[in-house]
């Protein structure tokens, strides 16, 4: 069976070092891939030519995977670009085109030379989704959607849908709410972690040694943020919360600030600054080092103010064996442990966030207790398990293009229904 993943033009090449959640999903399937001795597909990536050494490099890695780069000018579509910016601000449909441009005309060319069994877009509605179906059918198209914009992927098609892949039942839900109920055959594939590194455990010495470096004390109760500084992620309703606790109640946030400058960075900046010893940044640090920093920490808080799609930062904190506080926020929810506190969005986040944050602190058996239940769920979410589940999702839509039947997989042990087809 032939395979082919087919990115967007906004998409880092796979794989990528320092790519975002879509490119690191790629890449952890491609590099299980490459190792699976048995798996007799094979597997295909048409996506945006990269001239980066790091891509070089890691493709060579993968020799068992064909990468097929295509040319995208900026400047050159320069027309197609004011086109679909202006129909995206008109039909408010974001990831919609109303027409292509050179790059996607030059794909679904490489993509008929292949000639695939399965088609996977990743996480975007391509301009020629129409010419997909009339060439390949229906039943070998699917979208793995990533993200909350599932309502502005909406297929304007009478009778012919294709496929999705959706990394939590929000999102699924979403999508199929969005398409009005049409009989869209999908499959749930949650996320996973880098257990290779959050699994590692930091000595209590280096531990104690980085906390000091940071600019904590060993007494302090450490919460920890990681992710974008951005303003739906809720950093400076959090860095609120905090200075609302005792002063040995801590925050540290881990992200790159010091390279982008707005007005909602400076306005996180001001507040800290009002006490600097009780918030600190790090700064960006690689994926192959944050372990330490989630483990300087005794407390993750994720206070996302969107609908979150699934967040991957909720299991990376989990493989560190950090209790976690998030917000009620999309299919985040889905993948926490059923003792961990959901805070409502709301008027009173602030204030009930500084009040969760204090009661843990202040409860050691519960810490622990939490701790352990983390660690075990994350298991769920390891590469291997992100590559099993995938596959399993690929031989259900084999035999359902072989047969024209539903069927139903589903993962045992998981609260997820892999490969779950539905329609």
């Amino acid at each position: 069976m032939k395979i082919a993943f087919v990115g967007s033009h906004i998409l880092s090449p796979i794989p990528c070092l320092n790519g975002g959640a879509v490119e690191f999903l790629v890449t952890i399937f491609l590099e299980n891939y490459e190792e699976d001795n048995t798996c007799e597909h094979e597997i295909f990536v048409i996506q945006k030519k990269s001239k980066t050494t790091d891509d070089y490099l890691l493709n060579k890695k993968l020799s068992k995977t064909a990468f097929i780069n295509v040319d995208y000018n900026k400047r050159k579509n320069i027309f197609p670009r004011i086109v679909n910016k202006l129909f995206r601000v008109i039909r408010k449909k974001q990831c919609e085109f109303f027409i292509s441009n050179n790059y996607y005309n030059n794909v679904f060319k490489e993509v008929k030379k292949i000639n695939p069994d399965l088609i996977v877009f990743e996480n975007y509605k391509d301009p020629l989704l129409k010419e997909y179906i009339r060439y390949f059918g229906k039943n070998k198209i699917f979208i793995h959607v990533h993200n909350d914009f599932t309502g502005k992927i909406v297929f304007n098609f009478k009778e012919e849908f294709v496929g999705l892949i959706a990394v939590s039942n929000f999102i699924k839900e979403s999508f199929l709410y969005n398409n009005g109920g049409k009989r869209i055959v999908n499959y749930v594939l949650p996320n996973c972690a880098n257990e290779q590194t959050l699994f590692q455990r930091v000595p209590d010495g280096e531990r104690l040694a980085l906390r000091k470096k940071i600019g904590f004390e060993q007494e302090d109760f450490v919460v920890v943020y990681c992710g974008r500084l951005v303003q739906e992620k809720g950093v400076l309703q959090l860095i609120q919360a905090i200075l609302a606790t005792p002063k040995n109640i801590k925050l540290l946030i881990v992200g790159d600030s010091e390279n982008i400058k707005n007005n909602y960075i400076k306005k996180i900046n001001r507040v800290a600054n009002t006490n600097p010893k009780r918030i600190k940044f790090t700064g960006y640090i690689k994926n192959e080092e944050l372990y330490k920093y989630y483990q300087c920490a005794d407390l993750q808080v994720v206070p996302t103010l969107i609908e979150e799609a699934a967040g991957i930062v909720a299991i990376e904190g989990q493989m560190s064996g950090l209790p976690l506080i998030i917000t009620k926020s999309g299919g985040m929810v889905e993948y926490v442990t059923p003792d961990t506190p959901i805070i409502e969005r709301n008027n009173n986040l602030v204030e009930n966030l500084s009040k969760q944050i204090y009661k843990l602190s202040a409860d050691k058996a519960k810490l622990k207790s939490m701790s352990e239940n983390a660690r075990q769920n994350a298991l769920k979410y390891t590469q291997k398990i992100y590559y099993e589940n995938f596959m399993q999702i690929v031989e259900s839509i084999k035999r359902n293009t072989d047969n024209a039947l539903p069927s139903v997989l589903k993962k045992s042990g998981s609260k997820f229904n892999i490969g779950n087809a539905n329609g």
